[in-house]
């Protein structure tokens, strides 16, 4: 969604009455808008796919849904992974301290991700 002329407010208005519509405990890890909010495919992490029954690994695994690439659904789980370490001592900081700590981590990782992006493209194809 990049132009206002492509009527947001109605892909908005769809996930407001899906996530209420949901229980509590149920997550959506993707959502995905073809060509617009009309047609809007939902999937759920790869991993977290395998556990469910066959039908729904067929109908929400994002390797099979189109738009979704070969995303895994996995890059929030991986993101927080990589910054766990800073949980204990940020647990306990104040908030523009917090702030300061994480902006900087997630820009040091940024700047080492962007480095090594040659060799990450080299190794995949």
């Amino acid at each position: 969604m990049q132009t206002p002329g492509e009527a947001q407010y109605y892909a908005l208005a769809l996930l407001d009455e899906l996530f209420k519509g949901l229980p509590p405990c149920a997550t959506v890890d993707g959502v995905s808008f073809l060509s617009g909010p009309n047609e809007m495919i939902f999937g759920i992490s790869v991993f977290h796919a395998f556990g469910h029954q066959w039908s729904c690994q067929l109908t929400y695994n994002p390797w099979l849904c189109d738009g979704f690439g070969l995303a895994d659904g996995e890059g929030c789980e991986r993101f927080w992974s990589s910054i766990r370490k800073l949980i204990p001592g940020l647990r306990v900081s104040g908030f523009n301290r917090r702030h300061f700590v994480l902006d900087t981590d997630i820009q040091a990782k940024d700047v080492k991700s962007l480095a090594n992006l040659g060799n990450w493209l080299l190794n995949k194809w």
